[in-house]
């Protein structure tokens, strides 16, 4: 396989430069808290004061939203068309509603994907989609299920664009000094098989290695990877911030 990700860099640097960096300032605006609720003590649990905290789906899905935005504006036409747009605003914005329900569940190479997206197809179709009109319900329903099974074009690409955000948090947790390590005693095979080829415990660089098995089939996969390489350039300041990847790459 090409490695396409450096040629998508070397046209595009500077831009994917800023498109980085103005997705970090957006997300580290959860490290500041609206300080007139904490007069009155108000806080989410756990703290937002504690730097040691995890971000919510609430967080998360604020940055998907952000990064499709920001690729749309630095990027326009070239990953999603004009009119995808509003569909994947709308995917941003629903596609971690289910787990509501279901918890964000890690995997650890014993969950039961099925029963989960079922459930979670479940509550969106019965539940959260109560109300509104039909058309637009059933349009809402379709886009999340092709982004669930990955069956278009369109539902790829937001698959690779919800794991780009994941990547990019846990880059942007390095550069705030906070780590992130494998926990292998709740590790799922892939992860730490992840590890073993990237000869590391680096969060970023196992589920790096995860987002590889399973995407880079997709159309737009090299356009991902440019950007979590960029990013890692810019956090870890080093040019070839994961030397295990361009092997892994142009495996068949």
């Amino acid at each position: 396989m090409s490695v396409l990700y450096e040629k998508i860099l070397a046209e595009n640097g500077k831009i994917i430069t800023r498109l980085i960096n103005n997705w970090m300032e957006f997300k580290e605006l959860t490290l500041t808290p609206r300080s007139g609720y904490a007069k009155y003590g108000i806080y989410p649990d756990p703290d937002p004061l504690d730097y040691s905290r995890w971000e919510s789906d609430l967080e998360h899905t604020s940055g998907l939203w952000k990064l499709v935005k920001l690729i749309q504006q630095n990027f326009p036409e070239q990953v999603f068309k004009y009119w995808e747009l509003q569909d994947a605003l709308e995917i941003a914005d629903i596609h971690e509603i289910g787990e509501k329900i279901t918890g964000d569940i890690c995997d650890d190479g014993e969950r039961d994907n099925a029963t989960l997206d079922l459930v979670e197809r479940q509550f969106i179709r019965e539940t959260y989609l109560v109300g509104y009109s039909k058309p637009t319900a059933e349009h809402l329903f379709e886009l999340f299920c092709q982004f669930q099974n990955r069956s278009t074009r369109f539902g790829q690409t937001m698959y690779c664009c919800d794991k780009a955000e994941a990547l990019l948090q846990g880059l942007l947790y390095e550069r705030q000094k906070r780590g992130g390590h494998l926990l292998y005693a709740n590790a799922a095979p892939l992860e730490i098989e992840g590890a073993r080829v990237a000869n590391t415990d680096r969060l970023v660089d196992v589920w790096l290695y995860s987002f590889v098995k399973n995407a880079k089939k997709y159309e737009y996969f090299d356009f991902f990877i440019a950007l979590i390489v960029c990013a890692a350039r810019m956090v870890r300041k080093v040019d070839d911030p994961f030397p295990w990847l361009k092997p892994l790459l142009e495996e068949n």
